[in-house]
């Protein structure tokens, strides 16, 4: 192998890793969207919480290996427990709403739960 080839084989190295760590750290400074999950996850019997929550997480998986959303920003999952009480699901929709960067929250089974969150909602 030349000196030539080794200098340019770091040379590509060398941008090569300035671009990934240049990517990495503007992914890093970038906030992220909040979409939030407001589900009876105390209710041991309950499974909708835990399978809404995998699916809304693939898709979330799928939407930050492409590039996220809104120019780049990576998307995040914030979980909070009503414990099927009416309530306390109008309570954490109130605090959720208050996160900067959230866009949505998903709800589970419980209509009663729901229904409680929408004049929130709607304010």
């Amino acid at each position: 192998m030349s000196v030539g080839v080794i200098k340019r084989s770091f040379v590509i190295f060398g941008s090569a890793l300035g671009i990934a760590f240049s990517v990495q750290a503007q992914t890093q400074t970038l906030a992220p969207v909040f979409i939030g999950i407001d589900e009876a996850y105390s209710i041991k019997t309950n499974t909708a919480p835990r399978a809404i929550e995998r699916g809304v997480q693939a898709a979330i998986a799928e939407i930050n290996a492409r590039g996220g959303v809104l120019g780049g920003r990576p998307l995040q999952l914030l979980t909070t427990d009503n414990q099927g009480l009416p309530a306390r699901g109008r309570d954490n929709l109130i605090d959720l709403a208050a996160k900067p960067g959230l866009i949505a929250v998903l709800t589970g089974k419980f209509s009663p739960v729901t229904v409680e969150m929408v004049p929130e909602a709607n304010r």
